[in-house]
């Protein structure tokens, strides 16, 4: 770099000032990286659960619920900031040097420490920076209230656990440890929130009494302490607010699914032009760019709605405000949650329910994840230094081409993969978060996606330390090991060794290897005959056998000007000498072909299992590494002399042309059985087909037997997730009602005791209960009767009352004569008494001149009168049909036929049933609580 004044320098005089972990002088074990690694984990795991000292409260809601994900955070301990400051300063020193801002060159030494310590210093200040707000805007209690030595105190605890977490991360990136701690950190705090809320043994009482937090823990306890089996395992699978077995489930469904896609990639073929020979391979992964779109994304979501939380709680008037978020306290997690605005449109929909009841919600939700993720992932390969650009100056820098290529179209080619893998990955990462997220996974789906990643990245890790560690590598790794390493300690490692079956193949490979090199590497004033084999004139041409006095040209002058001044007798003994070479090899590639032919019987002895196969085969590897090890005793003592290595060349040749032989019998005969396989298979798929096509013909007879059409497979559940629906537009009509007979200036206490005199409420804002009772019971009224829907047997009205309900009708484009219209008028009629339609709307000449009629009162109540509607249908196609129940004042309250409203009455000894709220349904087998009131 140039010798001018750099940003960078600036930090040279805190170098010495800053901690440091030193590299490691040496190869750190595989076995050491493991335990360093686990220390790391448990001083963090330590942190996470150390509660600060000197805080005053952290109640209330956290305004950092929905960073803590991925920043490894838990609120109120030493780990409150978490990784927020090094992944800070990494993410802004990276931004920095990727777009040029600052000049960095990562081949120059000095540039690559002071951007590290340029790093870590910019990491110190934002802990400094974050812990001294924490503390000014009140998370722990005012300052007056902690008092400035307390103030202190919380401010240095989560400074030194900064620099803990800078320290633990720069420990195993410096290779005492395996990955990266951040990495580490993020995975081991949501898989600590999976496993919790799996097993959590903690009580919560909801409305239905204490219960585990635990999915499973529930599921076992609710099968242990309830009498009906069926309804436990119901509401342990299905219950709501609290972790159960089908999110648990899901969690493990989108870990298995993210798994699968890790997989996906395309290797493009590498090869260095300085090395002859050796090849390579680059590969593009499906998810090129890892995990960090879902890290920008949830970073971005998350700093929205911390901003939004902050303007919401001062200026909740605010248009502006509310169009960015409107926000409220969740009624079981403490938490705010966002109910309005931009904030709640990209959050994740609770279900597919809330999907089907707000459709754009959904849709708007998925666009944005989709578009977010791709966008965020090729914009990071751009600022990453991982572009089709920068990884094609990379392979140029490292000699690397790709055959077929030209070297100046290098670029042109990865182009045509990178870009896409960037953008269609951060696709395929948004789609797999919204997968989590509607099935309900423990967590959320961002956070299930960054553990899922990052584990299999340590899977990763862990198999190529273990091989590195075992000595297993690849082909072009084993030659260049073999070449390299000193070959008398190989022999006798690999002597040392009791080994069987498939490892003694994999190791007695990896000693032929070696053993050929040395021989190759050694030989001296040799010469090459024309008169060798093909197979070994072969494997010599394609190991590129070069021998120290000179390399042979292709004419039969080999060596021609090395040898001018050697007499004839000096010469065809440097032929016999080059031909007993020549035996020795052909001797040694004939032995390897044995062993792959007892190794190709050994595998199809396995399947199906046949002992003496097995043993015969393992016989015959171990007898060909006995001659192997013969071999190597002949090179080692240079013991080299043969009879007649003519003859020894064409007997290794027919022992090669039959050991081939074996292994192309072998093959047959694993093809041959193959085929059979799937002849059987195919044979049991016609027997299938045969019989699919038989029940299709019954169920079509069936179909044209029967006038009405009935579907006898249809869920319960489907029935009551639309049941929760239609109790839901019928509330919000309720309320609706009792806000217009308020504005009407009516007695809603006077009105609530004409409907059910007598009757005693805990509180006074209960007496609405009394209202949902009337509207439930009027319009479930003959619910189970055939002619629900028409208007016989309703009480008599003059038509002009009902004058605006049909113009509404007829505006939503409903036919006014239609058994809907039929079933609104009937239940209208029911529902809305003529005084309450006289005060709410005015005499018949006020609404004739003014025509209100798309007011809110007949929207909530044609949507109510739908849902009802709909409701009955979806009743009508279960085969064992659905009815109605409905508790009486009076009766002894049931857990298994009711759920109470309102608070909690059955702390009493005998808690009796004051109102019944909404009527209870039966399904088969199948029961639906109904709700009342308990005094």
């Amino acid at each position: 770099m140039g010798g001018g004044f750099r940003v960078l320098h600036l930090v040279r005089p805190f170098l010495s000032f800053l901690p440091e972990v030193q590299s490691a002088d040496r190869k750190v074990p595989f076995r050491e990286k493991v335990i360093y690694t686990v220390i790391s984990l448990f001083i963090f795991l330590v942190c996470s659960q150390l509660p600060l000292y000197g805080i005053h409260s952290t109640t209330g809601a956290d305004p950092f619920y929905w960073m803590r994900v991925i920043l490894a955070s838990n609120r109120g301990t030493v780990m409150e900031l978490g990784i927020t400051p090094i992944v800070t300063s990494g993410l802004v020193m990276q931004l920095l040097a990727g777009s040029k801002i600052i000049e960095v060159d990562n081949n120059v030494r000095e540039d690559r420490v002071l951007l590290n310590g340029a790093q870590k210093l910019l990491g110190i200040l934002i802990a400094v920076g974050e812990a001294v707000a924490y503390v000014l805007s009140g998370m722990y209690g005012s300052v007056g209230q902690l008092g400035v030595g307390n103030a202190i105190l919380i401010i240095l605890q989560l400074c030194f656990a900064g620099i803990i977490v800078i320290c633990l991360d720069e420990l195993l990136q410096k290779g005492y440890g395996l990955g990266s701690g951040i990495s580490l950190f993020i995975a081991t705090n949501i898989c600590e929130n999976i496993i919790w809320k799996a097993f959590s043994p903690t009580t919560i009482n909801s409305g239905r009494g204490a219960e585990f937090e635990g999915a499973v823990i529930a599921l076992f306890h609710l099968l242990i302490t309830r009498t009906d089996k069926v309804r436990a395992l119901r509401e342990a699978f299905y219950r709501q607010n609290l972790p159960n077995v089908t999110n648990l489930l899901a969690t493990v469904l989108v870990f298995l699914i993210v798994i699968y896609f890790q997989g996906f990639r395309v290797v493009l073929p590498v090869r260095s032009k300085n090395a002859r020979g050796q090849q390579g391979s680059y590969p593009i992964k499906l998810f090129y760019t890892s995990n960090m779109p879902i890290i920008l994304q949830s970073a971005l979501v998350s700093n929205l709605y911390f901003i939004s939380q902050l303007l919401y709680r001062k200026y909740s008037g605010n248009f502006l405000v509310n169009l960015l978020g409107k926000w409220k306290e969740s009624e079981y997690s403490g938490q705010s949650v966002p109910v309005g605005g931009l904030a709640y449109y990209i959050t994740a929909p609770s279900s597919l329910s809330d999907i089907l009841g707000n459709p754009f919600h959904g849709l708007f939700y998925i666009v944005f994840m989709l578009s977010a993720c791709a966008l965020f992932s090729k914009t990071w390969i751009e600022v990453s230094g991982s572009s089709a650009k920068d990884v094609a100056k990379q392979l140029k820098e490292q000699q690397m081409v790709m055959p077929g290529h030209r070297e100046s179209n290098l670029q042109k080619e990865l182009n045509r993969y990178i870009p896409t893998a960037a953008a269609f990955g951060g696709v395929c990462i948004g789609a797999l978060t919204v997968l989590a997220d509607l099935m309900g996974a423990i967590g959320s789906g961002t956070g299930i996606l960054l553990a899922v990643t990052i584990i299999y990245q340590y899977f990763e890790t862990f198999e190529k330390e273990k091989a590195s560690e075992l000595g297993f590598f690849g082909v072009e790794e084993l030659l260049v090991f073999s070449a390299s390493v000193d070959r008398k300690a190989q022999i006798h490692s690999f002597t040392r060794l009791k080994i069987s079956g498939e490892a003694r193949l994999t190791f007695g490979c990896w000693w032929i290897g070696s053993l050929a090199f040395g021989l190759m590497d050694s030989v001296k004033r040799s010469v090459v005959t024309p008169s060798k084999s093909g197979l070994a004139r072969a494997i010599v041409k394609a190991l590129h056998i070069r021998v120290v006095t000179g390399v042979a040209p292709d004419d039969d002058g080999i060596l021609k000007d090395h040898f001018k001044h050697v007499d004839k007798d000096e010469e065809e003994l440097l032929q016999d000498d080059g031909m007993v070479q020549e035996a020795f090899l052909s001797k040694l590639f004939a032995s390897v072909t044995a062993v792959k032919a007892a190794y190709a019987e050994m595998q199809f002895a396995q399947s199906p299992h046949d002992a003496d196969g097995i043993q015969a085969a393992d016989r015959m590897v171990v007898s060909q590494l006995k001659y192997l090890s013969e071999l190597k005793q002949a090179y080692l003592t240079k013991q080299l002399n043969e009879a007649s290595p003519a003859t020894t060349l064409l007997l290794s040749e027919i022992q090669e042309r039959k050991s081939s032989l074996r292994i192309y019998e072998v093959t047959a005969k694993k093809l041959e059985s193959q085929l059979q396989l799937k002849e059987a298979e195919a044979a049991s798929l016609r027997g299938k087909l045969l019989d699919a096509n038989k029940a299709n013909m019954l169920l079509e007879k069936r179909l044209s037997s029967s006038w009405q059409f009935v579907i006898p497979d249809t869920r319960a559940a489907d029935f009551l997730s639309y049941h929760r629906q239609t109790l839901k537009s019928i509330r919000s009509f309720v309320q609706l009602l009792i806000k217009e007979m308020g504005s009407a200036g009516w007695d809603l206490d006077a009105a609530a005791d004409s409907i059910e005199p007598g009757t005693c409420f805990r509180n006074p804002s209960h007496k609405c209960f009394v209202f949902e009772s009337f509207v439930c019971k009027q319009m479930f009224d003959g619910f189970n009767c055939p002619d629900f829907s028409s208007e016989k047997a309703m009480p008599e009205r003059d038509k002009r009352h009902v004058l605006f309900l049909n113009r509404y009708i007829e505006l939503i484009s409903a036919k006014p004569k239609s058994p809907f219209a039929s079933f609104c008028h009937a239940k209208y009629l029911r529902v809305v008494h003529p005084k309450m339609e006289a005060s709410l709307f005015g005499s018949l000449e006020s609404i004739a001149s003014s025509e209100p009629l798309e007011t809110p009162f007949f929207s909530a109540f044609c949507e109510m009168a739908k849902r009802v509607w709909l409701l009955r249908h979806l009743a009508l196609s279960f085969e064992s049909g659905v009815s109605t129940f409905q508790a009486k004042k009076g009766d002894r309250f049931s857990e298994v036929y009711m759920e109470s409203l309102g608070d909690d009455a059955r702390l009493q000894p005998e808690p009796l049933v004051a109102l019944s709220v909404v009527p209870g349904f039966k399904i088969g087998k199948t029961i639906v609580q109904c709700q009342v009131y308990l005094c």
